[in-house]
């Protein structure tokens, strides 16, 4: 089994902590063959700091997706999506998808592919995230050791590609728990290594807000319901968004001219067929899934573009 693998990373006005990010990944013992930066309509000096790196490393690719509205989870999982497509025709076994935030020790990599070499069934494998508080790097609140944070989840490509090759965009996140769970319905093994530490720099969901409104919107979460009629609403939110005036643009260092990533717009006009209205109340975020989890008539969806929805009018 080879060993090669690459990282995609969307980011949005994140020049406070990607150098970091950057740092972290090119001190690897073993690096990535490729590794594609999404700006995702960043205004500040993000775009930058990667071109300075790319200039030096040259598995670095910056693209920009033009992007003028907020920062949103669902916004970050089109980027996601988009940095895949443009690099889903290279050879590589091993995919990573890492936040813009993040930094670890220099053999992180080389771990984690160890792991997978040595654990045939592995679909996602990832350290344990850390997070500041109360002055010092904590694990974070709610990690597990049978599930991987989306800040840092490693893919088998084999896995990645049963499901799709493709996150689900949700408005208030989940789609790293929806991967997790279409893992293990699938026979594949999930793994966060305790004891790997991985930090995050940034507390989760607070980017762009203060603590306190993230919890408020953490309670948008849990407060949501698993009715049919709740599921049609929150997830009726997805399929409204506008086409935008003008198309996404992507450019790298180099100087050559890639591809346009798709639009959100013409994405969201390419879904497969509709899905159980309880299952897609569980996609609404990890905060409710586990009362949707607890009905008796959960159905695993089958195996289509790795997209979901439910049976509301969207």
């Amino acid at each position: 089994m080879g060993s090669a693998y690459a990282l995609i990373t969307a980011a949005k006005n994140e020049e406070a902590y990607i150098h970091q990010t950057l740092q972290s990944v090119v001190n690897q013992t073993q690096l990535p063959k490729i590794w594609i930066i999404i700006s995702d309509g960043s205004t500040d000096h993000t775009d930058e700091f990667v071109m300075d790196f790319s200039r030096k490393y040259d598995f670095i690719r910056l693209l920009r997706f033009d992007n003028q509205g907020a920062r949103t989870f669902s916004s970050k999982v089109f980027a996601l999506n988009g940095g895949y497509e443009f690099i889903k025709k290279t050879e590589f076994e091993f995919v990573g998808f890492l936040d813009a935030d993040i930094s670890f020790d220099f053999d992180y990599y080389e771990k984690l592919l160890k792991i997978f070499k040595a654990r045939p069934g592995l679909g996602i494998v990832g350290g344990e995230i850390l997070e500041y508080q109360s002055g010092r790097f904590q694990p974070r609140f709610g990690n597990s050791e049978s599930d991987v944070g989306g800040a840092i989840q490693f893919f088998r490509r084999q896995y990645y590609e049963d499901i799709g090759s493709r996150f689900i965009p949700l408005q208030y996140g989940g789609y790293d728990f929806v991967a997790n769970r279409m893992a293990r319905k699938k026979g594949w093994e999930v793994q966060s290594v305790l004891g790997l530490p991985v930090f995050h720099h940034r507390r989760t969901g607070t980017a762009g807000m203060s603590l306190w409104r993230t919890r408020f919107q953490e309670g948008r979460i849990t407060s949501s319901s698993c009715s049919f009629s709740g599921a049609c609403e929150r997830l009726a939110v997805v399929g409204k968004r506008k086409k935008p005036a003008a198309g996404p643009s992507a450019c790298c260092e180099s100087g050559r001219t890639v591809r346009h990533l798709p639009s959100r717009y013409d994405q969201l006009q390419h879904r497969p067929p509709a899905r159980n209205r309880r299952f897609g109340a569980m996609l609404l975020g990890t905060r409710s899934y586990e009362r949707c989890l607890r009905r008796d008539d959960f159905q695993q969806t089958s195996a289509t573009a790795g997209h979901f929805r439910d049976q509301c009018e969207l």
